[in-house]
């Protein structure tokens, strides 16, 4: 069985019906796929860089909206 935090992350998010409808292909107004948020997002928790500071093709607003949203439901 394998392991992975960023597929434990997404099934949880998916799960969640409010954020369900953010992160489907039907509703998504997000140019970004949800695999490449969860993972930004955790390379910014593991590094310990500021927001500012991270080399990502996503803007360091938009992950951290996504990132306060994920917090607000409980799943960081």
């Amino acid at each position: 069985m394998n392991f992975s935090i960023q597929n434990e992350i997404k099934k949880i998010v998916l799960n969640t019906k409010k954020l369900k409808i953010t992160y489907t292909k039907q509703y998504s107004n997000s140019k970004y796929s949800l695999d490449l948020i969860i993972q930004e997002i955790l390379y910014f928790l593991k590094s310990g860089n500021s927001w500012a500071n991270l080399r990502s093709p996503i803007k360091s607003k938009t992950l951290y909206w996504h990132f306060q949203k994920f917090v607000s439901f409980n799943i960081f």
